[in-house]
């Protein structure tokens, strides 16, 4: 395995366009240099083609909502790390999140840089909607990746374009919230309002 540690520097064959790596003489005997070494590269295509990751996302509370009332949602910002080994040479690629796109499942999306922490209640929520009608609706998240690569241990090299990864869907049951005042309780008239 050619040592990244004599690379001279990377250039883009005019023929192919392939990205090589230019090797210096580790002899220093002043001798003719080594032929060019084809590095592996990562196109757009291929880092849209990997498997990364995708975000873990929840909601508070975890799996109900109530009608005209806020209902929180956060997801993990990971960094996901990807170990290959092409063309002979070992190869990383780094992703990390730079976009979340929300579909609240009631046709409302949302768009955002930002996680949402971890809220332990809807009050400390940064990302939250109101469903304004009952009934079950399920929550998407698509994670937007930007992308590097490191071959060999070396400088770490950007991906041009970006990987979008969609998460495990959320079902949550959106229930009406109301209420009413009443002289009698359900339990001496089960004919009342909201009884039954």
């Amino acid at each position: 395995m050619q040592q990244l540690d004599t690379m001279c520097g990377i250039v883009n064959v005019p023929s192919t366009g392939e990205p090589v790596a230019y090797l210096c003489d580790p002899t220093e005997d002043g001798g003719p240099a080594p032929e060019p070494v084809v590095l592996p590269w990562i196109t757009t295509t291929d880092f849209q083609s990997f498997d990364i990751p995708a975000s873990d996302f929840h909601a508070v509370p975890a799996s109900w909502a109530v009608t005209n009332r806020e209902t929180g949602f956060y997801a993990d910002g990971n960094t996901r790390y990807i170990d290959l080994e092409l063309l002979g040479f070992p190869v990383q690629v780094r992703a990390t999140p730079i976009r979340y796109e929300w579909d609240f499942g009631d046709g409302t999306t949302y768009s955002t840089t930002n996680t949402g922490g971890t809220p332990e209640t809807v009050d400390e929520a940064t990302i939250t909607h109101s469903y304004t009608e009952p009934g079950p609706v399920t929550v998407r998240l698509t994670t937007v990746y930007s992308g590097m690569f490191s071959i060999a241990g070396g400088n770490w090299i950007i991906i041009e374009g970006t990987a979008s990864v969609e998460s495990e869907p959320l079902p949550l049951e959106v229930f009406r919230f109301h209420k009413y005042l009443v002289d009698e309780n359900c339990l001496e008239n089960p004919d009342g309002p909201d009884c039954g």
